[in-house]
Order: structure tokens, then sequence, then C-alpha cells
């Protein structure tokens, strides 16, 4: 549906903070597949009239389209983060992860998931506001499109327990957090689990052995995974489901 190194402008645990950078749009389209053309999006109505200050109006009458969702948003140029900045002063819900690689001196914020916003608000919101005019969120709607999903050609969606499972593990593993592609886990059905205690208690994912010790792994559809540090098995509860 809809993976890679972290600044975050949500107030987390965690204390991370956006920070703006450009990005390699390569491996953004080979990794998560295409995106829609700014030419050839699907119709929204009359969402492109709307002012951008009520994108996150819900509109009734639009059938499907006005119940909130987490939605991915591109933003190449690294404006990704410029958008998630945008969204939290302005009061909108929005994620934008971010990690810190460690150099020889010092540690520099990255993108865990380069040029990708998740945003949260009804699909013809979202929609408003990739497409509001240039003269409005300082010009940041030329650089967004909407990430689709290649199966339903739709913008991609996340559903909601799937996004607060992730923040919250997010939150809570902080720097302590090894970082992963999901589509080479190998993650099996069966090994779902949470942990019952400790510092990474409430966090739920699936038990697996990364460089050579048992962690807890989560992941955002096929975007990106995390993994704590080692947690033993009395700490670890399987789940059914």
């Amino acid at each position: 549906m809809c993976g890679a190194d972290f600044s975050l402008h949500l107030h987390t645990k965690s204390g991370f903070f956006v920070w703006i950078s450009a990005f390699n749009d390569d491996w953004m389209e080979t990794s998560l597949g295409p995106t829609a053309p700014r030419n050839q999006r699907v119709p929204q109505g009359d969402v492109l009239k709307k002012d951008v200050t009520s994108a996150f109006s819900q509109r009734k009458g639009e059938s499907g389209k006005n119940i909130p969702s987490w939605y991915v948003v591109r933003g190449v140029f690294g404006k990704a983060a410029a958008f998630h900045r945008y969204l939290q002063e302005n009061g909108r819900e929005s994620f934008f992860p971010m990690r810190f690689r460690k150099g020889k001196t010092t540690q520099k914020p990255i993108p865990a998931i380069p040029n990708l916003c998740f945003v949260r608000g009804t699909r013809s919101d979202v929609y408003a506001l990739i497409d509001a005019p240039l003269d409005q969120m300082h010009g940041l709607s030329q650089y967004l499109t909407p990430c689709i999903d290649p199966a339903t050609k739709q913008i991609m969606c996340v559903p909601d327990v799937e996004m607060q499972r992730f923040m919250d593990a997010f939150s809570i593993i902080g720097d302590n957090a090894v970082w992963l592609d999901p589509k080479a886990l190998n993650l099996k059905e069966g090994e779902h689990v949470r942990v019952t205690d400790g510092r990474f208690k409430g966090i739920e994912g699936h038990i697996k052995r990364i460089l050579g010790q048992q962690r807890v792994v989560v992941t955002l559809q096929n975007f990106v995974a995390i993994a704590t540090a080692y947690v033993p098995s009395h700490l670890i509860e399987r789940i059914e489901k």
C-alpha cells in the first residue's frame, strides 16, 4: 500500500523536530510507485474552489469522502517537511517522522520516509490542499502530489489504528529505533505481540530477531518499519489476530 532515514515537528516524547532538506526523487518513484501528474488527477468536483482555510471542514453529500483518515502526500525537493510544518502551524494533523544519522562527531537529522507527509482529513480536503492556489500556503501546492495506490488508482490511505500504533511506537522508541525495510522482513502470521512492561510497554508489533537480539518490529504498511532494542521474552505476550 501506501521506506528510510529522522526530525519531527510533532511534539513527541523523544523531542524530534522538523528539518527541511532536499531528497532524491528517483528513490521515491521506484520504491513507492507512481504519483499522479497534476494534469491527470481525479476530478474533485468543486473542491478546488474551496478556500484552504476551510480545507479540513466536512462536506455533506460526498458519500465515502467525508470520513477523516490518514492520506499520503508526496512533496518533491524536500517540500514534504515544509508542508508538514505549515499544517502543524495551522493546527492540522500530520506526521513527518525524522531520525538521526550518526556521524563521526555529530548526528544529522534526516527524514525516515523521504518526500512523504501523512495528512489526516477527508479525501476531498486533502486534495484541496494539494490543489490550492499558488498565492496560498506559501506556494507549497506546486510541489505536492497525491501518492497513488496502484491497485485502487486512488490516493493512498492508512487506517487510523495502524497509523496511531506506529506513531505511538515511534514516540516511545525514539533514538533507540532500528529502521528497516518492511518488504525485506518476511514477517509471518502468528507472531503478533505486545510488550507488557519496561520502557517499551504498550508497543504492539511482530517479534523478530535482528542483529542477534530479540526485538519487536512495528511496520507502517510497506513504507517503513522500526524495531525496539532487545526485549526479553518474559515481557512479551502473544496476541491472537
